[in-house]
């Protein structure tokens, strides 16, 4: 049997700090330390792979400074991180049809 655990952090934007300092702590401190793990398990059997929601993903790279970009957008390029259809954690049992696919466009 194999067993595939993926680590997902549930995306608080808004509850536990204003918006702008959680998207801030994924662009800047956070990042960093993914991009660390993710480097230095590349060669392990079994390498740290971070999954992130779309938007944090595309927000992330539009603000992050230059030389972290480049690590991200290498670690993205050799699947070390990757990211998931929904840009946020979402409740989409409360959404429509329409409403879910607008969902998924910074995932495209």
């Amino acid at each position: 049997m194999k067993v595939i655990a993926v680590f997902k952090t549930h995306v608080d934007i808004g509850f536990t700090d204003s918006p702008k300092k959680i998207l801030e702590r994924y662009s800047s401190n956070m990042l960093l330390k993914v991009a660390e793990i993710c480097e230095k398990t590349k060669e392990c059997k079994n390498p740290f792979v971070w999954t992130m929601p779309a938007f944090v993903l595309h927000y992330a790279l539009r603000t992050c400074t230059e030389e972290l970009k480049d690590r991200i957008e290498k670690l993205i390029r050799d699947d070390k991180i990757v990211w998931h259809a929904l840009p946020l954690t979402l409740r989409t049992e409360f959404f429509s049809e329409f409403e879910l696919k607008q969902t998924l466009f910074y995932a495209k």
